[in-house]
């Protein structure tokens, strides 16, 4: 159950933006993890790292030798992942500035580096 728990916990993470921000939100350790078991997930420390050892291997699967990417395009998909504008909108659900951040993200570079290197996300 705790291995399983870590690896949906991990997908969670990958695939949820509200839920990482979430996490990633929590000041301190006890407050992640009241985030962390809120949502159903209970795993010891070593299952998740199990489980995201997994999902590095299959990340690196998907960037084989015919999908490896230049620095400057790795950097901008990374940057993708903490872009405190993108963050700020999908506080500000419903409002304005998320709608142009839906608009904005169809041409950003930052946004299209991050689909060609790991794929396609939502938007907001």
């Amino acid at each position: 159950m705790s291995l399983e728990s870590a690896q949906q916990f991990v997908i969670a993470m990958r695939e949820d933006e509200t839920f990482r921000h979430q996490v990633r939100a929590a000041a301190n350790h006890e407050r992640s993890t009241a985030v962390i078991q809120k949502n159903g997930f209970a795993f010891e420390l070593h299952h998740l790292v199990v489980a995201m050892a997994a999902c590095m291997e299959e990340l690196e699967q998907g960037c084989g030798a015919e999908r490896q990417f230049g620095l400057a395009t790795r950097n901008l998909a990374g940057y993708c992942h903490i872009c405190p504008i993108c963050s700020y909108a999908a506080k500000k659900s419903n409002s304005i500035f998320e709608r142009l951040m839906r608009w904005h993200r169809k041409w950003c570079p930052a946004w299209a580096a991050h689909t060609k290197v790991y794929g396609a996300k939502s938007l907001l």
